[in-house]
């Protein structure tokens, strides 16, 4: 059941789920500032750190950005279940280490792929169907 959504710069998409209290994955992409002199190209939006925290039945994902990133898509995939962030132009900053989750964490693995040349796709593998999910922005410092 899709709990609704928007686009543009606040956009909260949530699945529901059998036990729609049970669990809760929070992704956020944190903007960073980056001096006018980096190498990074013009136009290209760079992941340049993960973080995560977990509890029981909780994480949090945040994917720190050298600028803010307002075209994400987000959605759902099931069998495995799931969740993946498209960043229009996006790249890994070089030498990015992706993090390891432990068995706490509702998430299992994160890969990160790219399904046609202008998109970067970061693909969070979840541990369980029944995690409900919200990909969210927040400005200053912007957020997604």
């Amino acid at each position: 059941m899709d709990c609704g959504g928007s686009a543009g710069h606040f956009a909260t998409r949530r699945i529901g789920c059998r036990r729609p209290s049970a669990f809760l994955l929070t992704l956020v992409v944190w903007a960073g500032f980056i001096s006018p002199s980096g190498s990074f190209a013009a136009g290209a939006t760079r992941v340049l750190s993960f973080r995560h925290f977990s509890t029981e039945g909780y994480t949090r994902l945040v994917f720190v950005l050298n600028r803010e990133s307002n075209q994400f898509r987000s959605g759902r995939l099931n069998d495995p279940p799931r969740i993946f962030v498209d960043i229009p132009s996006g790249r890994l900053q070089s030498g990015i280490r992706l993090p390891r989750f432990k068995k706490a964490s509702l998430a299992r693995k994160l890969r990160v792929g790219r399904p046609d040349r202008k998109r970067m796709r970061l693909v969070i593998e979840l541990r369980h169907a029944e995690i409900r999910h919200r990909v969210f922005t927040l400005p200053e410092p912007a957020r997604i």
